[in-house]
């Protein structure tokens, strides 16, 4: 099995390695890998076992550790490596992964098959309540600490009331809050840091947060959301006048 996991990530790397060289000049159009993702289980413990298949053949952190070994060997060098996960502000949670992230940094020196990851995404699926923003700050320094840079990678802002959810000066003001932090701390050439935010749909009309699952809005009390910077109609929402505000 560890024959067939290099096999696929060899295969997915220098497919796009070969498309680069030949139809764009060999310039990247990928700038990073989410070489794995949510590997930590919801209870924060223990690597996550539901609905893995690497994880029911291995039964261990292994083929995390697999999986960013063969990522180094194909990825070119100037290709970001990333491990991504959700639900970072949760302390257990939070603990596991940087336990992921520290073993999979302590391969690094390998001399056969040396591991490489060079940042954490932080998927941030907040809400108008949770995290505070002073918790947020906290946790961002604390995956700072590891020396790797962070990538907010599915980023909204979510609401528990139907009030909260039809109050567009609430929505901008937390957009403006957040991105000034992501600024705070944004990478430099002299120091890791946030390198990347995206924001986790287009619009409004295709947030994962309304999809429907047995006649019932998924979560968040089955309010309906809107937690994007552009409406249904792709108009710009004051949210997004908030993150230009931020950068100003």
């Amino acid at each position: 099995m560890t024959a067939r996991q290099e096999w696929y990530i060899k295969s997915v790397l220098e497919h796009i390695k070969a498309w680069e060289d030949k139809n764009n000049n060999g310039n990247r159009i990928i700038y990073c890998w989410d070489v794995v993702n949510e590997a930590a289980s919801d209870i924060g413990t223990k690597i996550r076992d539901e609905g893995s298949n690497w994880y029911s053949i291995y039964k261990s952190d292994e083929y995390i550790i697999n999986a960013f070994r063969f990522a180094n060997k194909y990825a070119p060098k100037d290709v970001a490596l990333v491990y991504n996960d959700y639900n970072e502000w949760l302390q257990n949670k939070r603990e596991m992964i940087l336990k992921i992230i520290k073993t999979i940094q302590s391969h690094e020196n390998d001399d056969f098959l040396p591991t490489r990851i060079d940042a954490v995404g932080l998927q941030s699926h907040i809400n108008m309540n949770n995290p505070l923003r002073a918790d947020y700050e906290r946790i961002i320094k604390k995956f700072l600490q590891t020396g790797l840079d962070i990538h907010i990678t599915e980023l909204e802002i979510a609401s528990l009331t139907k009030s909260d959810a039809k109050n567009p000066k609430k929505l901008k003001k937390m957009y403006k809050d957040y991105y000034k932090l992501y600024l705070k701390y944004a990478k430099t050439d002299n120091k890791n840091g946030i390198e990347s935010v995206t924001v986790w749909g287009i619009n409004d009309n295709f947030t994962w947060l309304n999809f429907p699952a047995n006649g019932q809005l998924q979560w968040l009390n089955n309010v309906f959301q809107y937690p994007l910077l552009f409406d249904e109609n792709n108009n710009a929402k004051p949210a997004f006048f908030g993150v230009l505000e931020a950068a100003q």
